[in-house]
Parts: structure tokens; C-alpha cells; sequence
């Protein structure tokens, strides 16, 4: 299993890192996220302008990461001063980076492996393991740190010592730094205790519960005192909480999960958690939590946010898969599934596909016109450089004008497709474009001429 999913990760390497020929990442997130290392490292804070908003623990570690390839001088960040400069430096942090990510996955397997047993397959080749693990982001680390708590509890349900419940305790503590959803983690942990202690002294569970609250603050949001930060917490808080205005549970919950998951991983995790039988309420209890967390971000609770279920899917599959011949049908559908969603990785993007048709049939100097904010567009190559590559270098080779929100004679829309009608209004809502070209895969690329 860990050969299959490390081959697989390795020929997904350099999918969308900066290189040379490419500015920043196909996937703004690691940017960001790198970002957020180099706040940390200078500032002492994550949560500046550009980078990478949150808790500092995941980048913390990632950091640590990168230091011996620094003292062996395999990279040189301080040769980075800007998106457009040593560019094959800047890839080969994303290598690393992306390396770290394949650690925290197979210490998952791991974990997986001894407390959900065969399950571990349907979860290492669902797409949302095999996609978040192929890229530097807190989404998988996020799961690995939940089964780490998960793996701890367990150890202090068949034991219930003073010693096995402070590392219950400390690991919550120290997992919650990951990220801000793991907070659910902590009702959890007070759930755990109820249901497992037998000689119940409270003072041991207050004691507890505050320790592992004042590591989450101390650790996780050591900023907050900062000048103004107080103010940002409260302010990104609440804008995580107003996505849950656009609510459709419906939707994410019988078209999203199911995708991201695989159905195999989720219709038996789903089904298999009612069935069980062996601690049925702490398991039901803490997929309740993180699932309400889910629900009140409404549709921002998709993609790798959605990581948090991961664990519950998992044991909940165990009670499902015991016969042989059902275990090798649903993990065989769930490899072949997982094999799709790679495959559509490891072909030519179409933002260096489309890069090379634009130069083909394009004249140079030629006014393009993209929407804003050019790096969060999906453009072709060629534009993020030549529209990037002028701000950081004023000698910078550019090949067209590129014209943002404003008229142009050829207009690029790599989102939607659903035709020129649209892309065309912020151009001028008069004017007339006909396609000339496009890429139909993901992400799909159109290009328009205006009409003579």
C-alpha cells in the first residue's frame, strides 16, 4: 500500500510548482502557504497579507522541514526576493515541501492501519488523500492529527491511567495548533473522559480540559496579543462563519462527499458508524461535532476542509468490510476511482497547453484582456508571467499587454465555459468577441477575438 500511494505521489512532484518558465503555483494555497513559513520565520505571525491565515502549528513543523536542506545547501531562500526570481529554488521547496506532506500521510497509514484495520485501503486511495497529499496544505496533516488524538483516547479507554489521560490531554492540546477546525477536538476529548473513566473526579477533567485549552492559545495563537491581531482574529473568525450563510447540505452531502470521498469510503463509513457496536456514542458523538462544524461554514466545508471526516469514514468502513469477498470489491472500486482523479493530474495542464497555443497564434505585443485577480484566474502561463513579471522586474521580457477589467482585443476565460457572452462584460458590455480557441479539459480555457 505505502509503495502504490508513495509512486503514485512521486510522479505527481512537479504538478503546478513555480519553475522556471512559471510564476508562483498552480495551486494558490501553497503559496500561500510558503508565504506563511517566511512570515513565521521574519515575523512571529502567520497571519499577515499574503500569507497563509490561521493557527502557526502545521507551518511551524514545516519550517523545522526545511532547515537541513538550508544548512546543507540544497536551497537558498534568500536568494527568493521576489515571485519572479530563482524560480528553481522556489521549485525545489515545493519538493520538499510536498515531501513533508507524503510524511504526515504515511504516519495516517499508519494509524489507519492499527485502528481501522483493512478500511486503511478505501482511505489512502479516496481522491480528497490521494489529491491533498500530492501538495504542501494542512488538510492531510489535519486527519493525521485527529487519529493521533483518536490513538491516544483509545489508549486511555483501555487504560484509563492518570499518565495515559495527560497525553490524551497534551496531544489535543498540541493537535488543535494544525488548524482552527480541530477545536471540535476539545468537547471531544471532555465526551472521552465521561465515557471512559470509571472512578470520575472532575477536578481531573477541568485540569484537563484547561491545559489543553491554554496550549491551543499559547501555541496556536501566539499572535494574538500582537498590535491589531486581536482585531484580525475576531475579523477572520467571522468571515470563515459568513461562508455558512450559503448553505446546501443537500448538495455537499449526496454530490460533494461522495466524490471526494469515493463512494465505496463513504456509503460504508456512513452506514457502518450506525452499526456499530463497540463504543457507538464516542464515535457518533465526534462525527456529530466535526459534521456540525462542517454544516456551519455551509459550502466552504468542501474540499480539504472536509479531511476532518476522514477517521469517522474509516472506522465506521471496518464494521462494514469483515467479509473477504465485499472487502476487495469496495477497494478495488475505490483504487479504480482514485486512479481517475490522478490521471487527470499527471497529463499537460491546460495553463501550459494553452500557454503554448496563445504564442502560436497570438502576435506578440497583442492586448489581452483576464479578469482580476490574475493569479486566482487559472490564466495560461505566458499571462500570469508577462502581467506579474512587470511588477517585480522592470526589464521584464514581456511577451503581450495584458489588460485587467479593461478592453482588449483577445480575452482569455479559463473558468467558465459557458461561453464569450460573459467573460466579455467587463470589457465593454457593446462589444462583440468570437471564440477563437480553448482547451475543454480541466481547467477549461477559452480564448475570443473581438469581432472586426
Amino acid at each position: 500500500m505505502i509503495i502504490v500511494f508513495l509512486i503514485l505521489e512521486l510522479l505527481l512532484v512537479n504538478w503546478g510548482t513555480p519553475a522556471p518558465g512559471r510564476m508562483f503555483a498552480y495551486f494558490m494555497d501553497e503559496w500561500h502557504g510558503v508565504q506563511a513559513i517566511r512570515a513565521l520565520a521574519t515575523r512571529g505571525t502567520v497571519n499577515i497579507p499574503g500569507a497563509a491565515l490561521g493557527t502557526p502549528g502545521f507551518y511551524a513543523v514545516s519550517g523545522a522541514w526545511l532547515v537541513p536542506p538550508i544548512i546543507f545547501k540544497f536551497i537558498d531562500p534568500w536568494a527568493i526576493n521576489n515571485p519572479a526570481t530563482a524560480l528553481f529554488d522556489q521549485q525545489k521547496i515545493w519538493w520538499i515541501l510536498r515531501t513533508s506532506t507524503w510524511l504526515w500521510a504515511l504516519a495516517g497509514i499508519i494509524l489507519l492501519k492499527k485502528i481501522a484495520k483493512n478500511a486503511t485501503w478505501l482511505v489512502v486511495f479516496s481522491p480528497i488523500w490521494l489529491a491533498y497529499s500530492s501538495i504542501f496544505k494542512y488538510d492531510i496533516p489535519v486527519a493525521v492529527g485527529m487519529l493521533i488524538f483518536i490513538w491516544r483516547i483509545l489508549k486511555y479507554a483501555k487504560n484509563p491511567s492518570s499518565r495515559n489521560w495527560v497525553w490524551a490531554v497534551v496531544t489535543t492540546g498540541l493537535v488543535t495548533t494544525l488548524k482552527f477546525s480541530l477545536i471540535p477536538l476539545l468537547p471531544w476529548l471532555a465526551i472521552a473522559w465521561l465515557l471512559f473513566t470509571q472512578q470520575k473526579k472532575y477536578r481531573q477533567l477541568i485540569i484537563g480540559l484547561i491545559i489543553a485549552t491554554a496550549m491551543f492559545i499559547l501555541l496556536g495563537m501566539p499572535d494574538l496579543w500582537l498590535p491589531g491581531h486581536l482585531a484580525f482574529w475576531r475579523d477572520w473568525l467571522g468571515m470563515v462563519f459568513a461562508e455558512g450563510l450559503e448553505q446546501a447540505p443537500v448538495y455537499i452531502w449526496t454530490k460533494i462527499y461522495p466524490e471526494l470521498f469515493g463512494w465505496p469510503l463513504y456509503l460504508s463509513g456512513l452506514l457502518g458508524l450506525f452499526l456499530l457496536k463497540k463504543d457507538k456514542i464516542f464515535w457518533l458523538t465526534g462525527f456529530g461535532l466535526f459534521a456540525f462544524s462542517l454544516l456551519t461554514i455551509g459550502i466552504g466545508g468542501v474540499a480539504g476542509r472536509a479531511t476532518v471526516l476522514l477517521p469517522f469514514l474509516a472506522i465506521g468502513a471496518t464494521r462494514i468490510i469483515r467479509h473477504r469477498v465485499l472487502a476487495t470489491s469496495l477497494i478495488f472500486c475505490q483504487l479504480l476511482i482514485g486512479l481517475a482523479w490522478w490521471k487527470t493530474q499527471t497529463g499537460v495542464d491546460t495553463r501550459l497547453a494553452s500557454s503554448n497555443w496563445i504564442q502560436a497564434n497570438i502576435p506578440a505585443g497583442s492586448a489581452i484582456g483576464v479578469q482580476n485577480i490574475p493569479i486566482y484566474q487559472r490564466l495560461p502561463d505566458i499571462l500570469v508571467n508577462d502581467f506579474y513579471g512587470l511588477q517585480y522586474q522592470s526589464d521584464y521580457p514581456a511577451v503581450y499587454q495584458i489588460k485587467v477589467d479593461s478592453p482588449a482585443e483577445y480575452v482569455v476565460n479559463p473558468v467558465n465555459s459557458l461561453g464569450y457572452r460573459q467573460i466579455a462584460l467587463f470589457s465593454s458590455p457593446q462589444s462583440n468577441y468570437d471564440p477563437i480557441g480553448g482547451l475543454s479539459w480541466q481547467p477549461t480555457v477559452r480564448i475570443f477575438q473581438k469581432t472586426k
